[in-house]
């Protein structure tokens, strides 16, 4: 019952340090959101915000999602002491992550160019 107790609030601990750091996060973005509006106006505000929506989505996947995906089935691998067929596992997923990177960055590079008006 101890050991219970002591996860628990060792559960919240890791809670409370997490909701801490999102309000941090929050308030620096507002910090530097301010001057940026009265910077680029409300048009560049407008077109600031829909390409934050855009790398909004693409970074939750990138830096949640694919990471803790990978690292379930890494560890569920593991379990089975399958050490060559997990270092093979590792190897496609880091080339599959590799070339949504690259498709990624070849669409930030290419897909501007393409649109109407750009110089």
């Amino acid at each position: 019952m101890g050991k219970s107790k002591n996860s628990d609030a060792s559960f919240i601990m890791q809670g409370s340090i997490l909701a801490i750091a999102s309000i941090i996060s929050r308030i620096v973005g507002l910090i530097y959101r301010i001057p940026l509006t009265a910077i680029v106006g409300k048009t560049g505000n407008d077109y600031y915000g829909t390409a934050y929506s855009i790398y909004n989505i693409i970074l939750i996947m990138s830096s949640f999602s694919l990471p803790l995906a990978v690292s379930k089935l890494v560890a569920s691998e593991w379990e089975m002491a399958e050490q060559k067929m997990l270092s093979g596992y590792l190897r496609e997923r880091l080339d599959l992550l590799s070339l949504v990177a690259g498709l990624v960055l070849c669409s930030c590079i290419l897909v501007p160019i393409t649109l109407p008006g750009h110089c």
